[in-house]
């Protein structure tokens, strides 16, 4: 029984070990810089603990066979998923687990970019591209790329989706949005399996980024 699920249990042991290492890394950043705030410590430990865990999982995870497939069905798989991305950023307030009066509301982006533009340090630049660069590429290697077509080669395609989703929910240790996580971790699987190239989820979870950034 081990030995037939073992796909699943590496899988999970690397959601473990980054969970962990997050742990660990923050622990030592606050040892080593004490007066640097948590938060921000913490964005460095769980970038620094998503690229440590995707190298060891391409060493210990097989690699997909899946290659860049840009052709017309792909592109057009990709604008559907993109519409219905949208789709449920309008509605997803809606599925909140602690419900609240919800409105379109810029002020969130501009306190960001005036905080970018007025006091430009590493945290405020870092923390932008962070929210529209670095975190979509890492996660979608972290959860599409590594576990999910590794679950893909040994599951069917609705299990390997919906595991590999509530991770992605659970990653993001946000019970209030965990329904809406889940939601964006199954289109993010979709467009994985469907495009078979890692980059269409990668522009995907930018676009999702960038509309929470700067329209909530």
């Amino acid at each position: 029984m081990i030995i037939k699920h073992a796909t699943l249990l590496k899988s999970l042991l690397l959601f473990m070990a980054f969970f962990v290492l997050q742990i660990v890394t923050v622990v030592a950043f606050h040892y080593l810089f004490p007066e640097t705030p948590v938060s921000n410590l913490m964005a460095l430990a769980i970038d620094i603990s998503f690229v440590i865990c995707v190298f060891a999982g391409f060493k210990y995870l097989r690699r997909d066979d899946f290659i860049v497939n840009s052709n017309n069905v792909s592109n057009a798989i990709f604008l559907v998923l993109l519409l219905l991305s949208f789709v449920w950023f309008l509605i997803s307030p809606l599925f909140k687990i602690h419900q609240h009066q919800w409105n379109l509301d810029v002020s969130f982006t501009t306190h960001n970019l005036n905080e970018i533009t007025k006091n430009p340090n590493f945290f405020t630049v870092y923390g932008l591209l962070r929210v529209l660069l670095i975190v979509p590429i890492l996660e979608e290697l972290f959860y599409r790329k590594l576990i999910l077509s590794s679950l893909l080669r040994k599951y069917g395609v609705y299990i390997s989706i919906i595991v590999s989703s509530i991770l992605f929910s659970i990653g993001h240790l946000d019970f209030n949005n965990s329904i809406i996580f889940l939601v964006y971790g199954i289109l993010l699987g979709v467009t994985y399996w469907k495009t078979k190239s890692i980059y269409y989820p990668i522009l995907l979870h930018i676009f999702i980024n960038a509309m929470t950034f700067f329209l909530i």
